[in-house]
């Protein structure tokens, strides 16, 4: 299967993409319309719940698995929510993470009132569709507010027992989410198997995967499909499970708990020693902030594992900055190229091709002896593609067209 994905099918996502966000952009201003109303407090949970539209309401109703109220109406739909809401309000404290939590305490702790500007539209929406908290204006402030029956609730909680819950479901996500940034693709049961041996115990399945639903509703950075968890970033998840298969003998790569808890955070980066060289190669040559070369950086590694060659890298690189001779153009390809060999890659299953090259080299090296003993010679460069050698006569992994040893390889 060829899991290529060409220069013009790029420019077509990216445009797609870029329409995309355009009328998502444009749904998101109708929305922040509707949500913020203005609120008087302290609020019931009826006169809340009246305020939503009968939409926002089924979704209260179907997110927290109320049967059977489907065909009320609005006024004996928000009876029923309003009796079991309290309820389900606890059930579902029990599966959220640390910063979920958190806010919570914070609004109980304020009255039930907190400042929603630093609170995406997405995060606002997951508290109103969970039941948990709402938004409102009150005072020409934008706020989340928690009606006075959930504040009750909340209040009858013991905290001591739900404290340590809410920090395994926060080791939960973030070791999920860290095992799909390098992983890309993974089945539920694959996932939580990982999970069982770095939390050291035996976790329930179905508990897992609610957690885990809920986090997806809040975070959107991972989805659920195929029988599995993806990152958010994967365009064709089939496609990486296909390549994966394809190669039986390479296993997930064994990261270590603390890797994964890194890579679990949001806008991490895998700032490998190549990519490092890479940044203080740009922030050398150009005035440039580190934001910006961490965001390029971003933006490189997820090309990278859409299988983009070096040479697309480059030509992103030289529309963005200008190339000022062909020394520089000679070691920013080399750059370039290292960042590939060395980006660690979905369809290796979290390996970089130059690790999987070195695994072939060592099942293939003879018995060391005085004869043979090890030479030194100039490094080898790799194809980051097929994880072989280049020949001087092979064709340049960078794209160009010319012969390695023509281009990239003149030095060699």
């Amino acid at each position: 299967m060829d899991y290529k994905v060409d220069n013009k099918t790029h420019q077509e996502l990216f445009s797609s993409l870029a329409r995309m966000q355009e009328e998502r952009r444009k749904q998101l201003e109708k929305r922040q319309q509707k949500i913020w109303i203005k609120i008087n407090m302290p609020a019931n949970l009826a006169d809340t719940l009246n305020m939503l539209t009968k939409n926002d309401l089924d979704t209260i109703r179907k997110n927290l698995n109320l049967k059977n109220m489907s065909a009320l109406r609005k006024e004996d739909l928000i009876k029923q929510l309003v009796k079991f809401l309290p309820t389900k309000f606890v059930e579902v404290l029990n599966l959220l993470d640390r910063e979920r939590y958190e806010l919570i305490v914070k609004m109980v702790k304020k009255g039930g009132l907190l400042s929603a500007t630093h609170l995406s539209l997405s995060k606002i929406e997951f508290f109103m569709g969970y039941g948990l908290a709402f938004p409102g204006v009150c005072g020409g402030r934008k706020l989340l507010f928690m009606p006075k029956e959930l504040i009750e609730a909340f209040n009858k909680i013991d905290s001591m027992k739900l404290k340590p819950i809410v920090q395994l479901n926060t080791e939960w996500i973030k070791l999920t989410y860290g095992l799909l940034y390098y992983y890309g693709v993974m089945s539920t049961w694959a996932a939580k198997n990982k999970i069982n041996k770095f939390t050291n115990k035996e976790i329930d399945f179905l508990e897992y995967i609610n957690v885990l639903s809920l986090a997806n509703d809040y975070y959107k950075q991972v989805k659920l499909s195929y029988g599995g968890f993806y990152d958010g970033r994967v365009i064709d998840p089939q496609a990486v499970i296909e390549e994966q298969k394809s190669r039986p003998d390479i296993d997930y790569y064994p990261f270590t708990k603390s890797q994964l808890l890194k890579a679990g955070e949001p806008g991490y980066i895998d700032k490998t020693p190549s990519m490092n060289n890479l940044m203080v190669f740009l922030a050398s040559y150009y005035d440039i902030e580190t934001r910006e070369i961490e965001e390029i950086m971003s933006f490189y590694h997820h090309l990278i594992n859409l299988d983009a060659p070096p040479s697309e890298i480059l030509n992103n690189l030289e529309q963005r900055f200008e190339f000022p001779s062909f020394e520089f153009v000679q070691k920013i390809t080399t750059l370039v190229i290292d960042l590939c060999n060395n980006t660690r890659r979905w369809i290796l299953k979290g390996y970089t091709p130059n690790e999987i090259l070195l695994q072939e080299k060592l099942k293939s090296k003879p018995v060391s002896s005085p004869d043979n003993a090890p030479q030194h010679k100039k490094a080898d460069v790799i194809n980051f593609k097929t994880g072989k050698r280049v020949g001087r006569n092979d064709p340049c992994p960078c794209g160009s067209g010319k012969k390695f040893k023509k281009c990239c390889g003149i030095n060699q």
